[in-house]
């Protein structure tokens, strides 16, 4: 789950959108109430998605060379697609970030993660954990994979605070800057989450 922004497909190319500012999700204080606040939901607003996508702290992170230009990412192909979900993650009823799934079968589903800087930290978190529940207890996957570029600490943290574990290296799999970098793969199995889950309940 790369905290960093959506490693945007080659289809989702060329769009408009826009986003608004908000205040950051930690000055709300330890006892804001995330289940109030925070809320994570199939998506079809392509213009907000799309928005999202192209924030330059989203798409900075997470665009490789393929895609150099924020103004080509276009979500119209993600919303129309029958193997790709988008959760939006609402902060106050406002979109500010989203999960992108991916289903290479029943059983396995990748995630994309776009999040908007506002909400890092607790908040984001805490919709990891809503998407978790939303895909295991509502879908048939039993897996859950992420792939995190190697200089993405920030990515790999949020990963790991969210119960995925490291799995292996996809060695120079992720052009940047003319450089092929490896990808660091992590995954969660529903058992996995379940026990967890239980342990912290």
């Amino acid at each position: 789950m790369n905290a960093g922004g959506a490693i945007v497909p080659d289809r989702i190319l060329s769009g408009a959108g826009s986003t608004a500012g908000a205040a950051r999700g930690d000055r709300y204080g330890p006892d804001v109430d995330l289940r109030a606040w925070i809320d994570v939901r199939p998506c079809d607003d392509v213009r907000g998605l799309t928005a999202v996508a192209r924030h330059p702290a989203v798409f900075d992170a997470s665009s490789d060379d393929h895609c150099t230009d924020p103004e080509q990412v276009d979500m119209t192909p993600v919303v129309a697609s029958a193997h790709m979900l988008a959760l939006g993650i609402f902060a106050g009823g406002s979109l500010a970030g989203f999960f992108l799934l991916v289903r290479h079968s029943n059983v396995l589903t990748e995630i994309h993660t776009a999040i908007l800087p506002y909400i890092r930290g607790r908040p984001a978190e805490f919709a990891a954990q809503r998407l978790l529940s939303y895909v295991f207890d509502r879908t048939p996957c039993q897996k859950l994979m992420t792939l995190v570029p190697a200089s993405n600490r920030a990515a790999a943290l949020f990963a790991l605070r969210a119960g995925f574990k490291a799995q292996g290296t996809l060695t120079d799999s992720f052009l940047k800057g003319g450089l092929l970098h490896d990808q660091r793969i992590f995954g969660l199995s529903r058992a996995d989450h379940l026990a967890r889950r239980a342990a912290t309940s």
